[in-house]
């Protein structure tokens, strides 16, 4: 049995009584069915609700006519735990992401797969660290959702799997005392550490941590707990053309706000400026207009005050605004990006920024600007950081979002 947690799967129903959910036919705008976003014949956990009531079940897809939900196991309801007998009226239903692991208590020992559109998430209960605490010997990881309640010494490990783009594994250390080392598979990566390293921070006992692979060699770690920053994606330049944040699930509703820190940006090429643009379709097209922005440029190093530089509907965002940057190994561009809602579609997408630099002159400057994409309101999933011409040498790039609260 394979439980699937795939993204904007929503449909409604007028399905009376306790039993099984007929899907109405006609689709939301927007979103998914779900035989298209789940599958015929998979699991998944669905909230649903009419405005009063509301129930979330354990549920299996059927392709059908017409198509079915049915209710396997009631894990929450507003009837007190029990199905909630429906009258008649309309009902919704979405894909919502299992909050105890007993409602995915018989999805174990199943391989991990990766779909189109779709992670399907997987859980192994019961695990043993290794005990060589090294990464040889530490006991390999091959679900999406891993409790390991045995760590017999403080560091004793799990291996993640080989990293694939967009995969994410979580880990949960269900020792009563002990901690637990983590380390990435042959010739990968944890949070910009070296190939094969161990993750610098154990897991404690009784906490977990979310592991997402950005590419096929680098894992980034995710651990939410309360309201705070949550590291979702890192990137290093190398001579790079551009540095992008645009896989699936790292921009989206999750957060209410999402910032992006900047260490040591450096530009290959003398005085050309520091520059951000959007995508709203995971980065296939990044948009070259639209873009409104002001920059207090402040005074420079010897006290000597600017104008303000902006635009209308300019082709990006200028971090730096008109001011092009040195290319001194001690003159990196630094500072941080913020962003709101970017998954809404009612309003035009705010952002404001804080960095540091040095101009192609010498000249030491802070930059704090603010602006919005203008251009329409779509919901917007990638960002791409850029020179004004020429690669991006070197520079950390690091992307958080602030969870909800």
């Amino acid at each position: 049995m394979v439980l699937v947690v795939a993204d904007r799967v929503k449909q409604t129903s007028i399905t009376t009584g306790t039993g099984t959910y007929d899907l109405d036919v006609a689709l939301i705008t927007g979103f998914q069915g779900f035989v298209a976003g789940i599958g015929n014949g998979n699991t998944c956990q669905v909230e649903v609700k009419d405005g009063t009531d509301w129930e979330t079940i354990l549920a299996t897809v059927t392709d059908a006519t017409p198509d079915t939900v049915s209710r396997d196991d009631i894990i929450a309801s507003s009837n007190g735990g029990a199905a909630v007998n429906w009258g008649a009226g309309i009902k919704t239903l979405f894909v919502t992401f299992p909050g105890d692991l007993s409602s995915i208590r018989d999805v174990i020992d199943l391989a991990l797969i990766t779909a189109v559109g779709n992670l399907k998430y997987t859980f192994t209960d019961s695990i043993t660290a290794g005990t060589t605490q090294t990464q040889v010997g530490a006991t390999a990881l091959t679900t999406s959702i891993n409790r390991v309640t045995v760590s017999g010494t403080d560091g004793d490990g799990v291996k993640l799997p080989t990293a694939v783009a967009g995969l994410e594994v979580e880990i949960i250390n269900a020792d009563s005392a002990q901690t637990i080392q983590v380390w990435p598979n042959t010739s990968d990566t944890i949070d910009g550490g070296s190939a094969d390293a161990v993750d610098a921070n154990a897991l404690e006992a009784g906490s977990s941590r979310r592991y997402i692979a950005r590419d096929a060699t680098n894992w980034v770690t995710s651990t939410p707990a309360g309201r705070g920053w949550v590291l979702l994606a890192s990137a290093t330049a190398s001579n790079s053309a551009t540095i992008d944040f645009d896989t699936a699930g790292f921009i989206d509703s999750d957060y209410d706000q999402y910032m992006v820190r900047i260490t040591d940006w450096l530009n290959a090429t003398d005085g050309q400026k520091c520059q951000m643009r959007v995508s709203d379709d995971l980065g296939i097209t990044y948009e070259t207009t639209g873009y409104d922005w002001v920059v207090d440029l402040g005074s420079d190093n010897t006290g000597t005050p600017a104008d303000d530089d902006q635009a209308l509907n300019g082709n990006s965002f200028d971090l730096s605004g008109d001011e092009g940057q040195d290319t001194g190994g001690d003159a990196t561009f630094n500072g941080e990006v913020h962003f709101a809602n970017p998954a809404g579609s009612a309003k035009n997408k705010q952002f404001w920024w804080t960095c540091r630099g040095t101009t192609s002159g010498g000249n030491g400057r802070h930059f704090k600007g603010g602006g919005k994409y203008r251009q329409n309101t779509n919901a917007l999933d990638g960002i791409r950081f850029i020179s004004q011409s020429g690669n991006i040498t070197s520079g950390e790039f690091a992307l958080y979002g602030l969870t909800k609260g």
